[in-house]
């Protein structure tokens, strides 16, 4: 929490994240998030993917992007369905996708989804608790 509060002062005075890239298997993050995951959401989490997809990346900044995907999905989901986190080589570029059950975002928060510090319409209507 006090890593995600540090970020997120660095964004607000227009600095960018430190990032560490080294070799990696980004399987291995996925998977590694999923379990962690099963403390808190039981065993709702699904990894589809090879057993490797290797490349430069900052681990541990890969690491929290894909749990703070996968912990919204699970916030959004309907309950006791799952939440899959894939990985992908497409042409030679690595895809993370996480997908769940739930209700579709609608068209309008889809726009402001990703702006920084804002919560969407959807969002605060369904008094979820997150950052903005």
């Amino acid at each position: 929490m006090i890593t995600n509060l540090l970020d997120a002062n660095l964004l607000k005075a227009g600095q960018d994240f430190p990032i560490k890239k080294l070799e990696c298997n980004l399987s291995y993050i996925a998977k590694n998030v999923c379990q962690e995951l099963v403390t808190v959401h039981g065993e709702r989490n699904r990894f589809i993917g090879p057993s490797e997809v290797r490349g430069e990346w900052d681990f541990e900044g890969v690491r929290r992007i894909i749990e703070n995907l996968a912990t919204n999905a699970h916030k959004y989901s309907f309950e006791q369905t799952p939440v899959t986190i894939s990985i992908n080589e497409i042409n030679s570029e690595a895809v993370i996708s996480v997908y769940n059950v739930g209700n579709a975002i609608p068209a309008e928060d889809q726009k402001i989804l990703f702006h920084a510090f804002i919560q969407t319409n959807s969002a605060r209507a369904s008094n979820k608790t997150g950052w903005a």
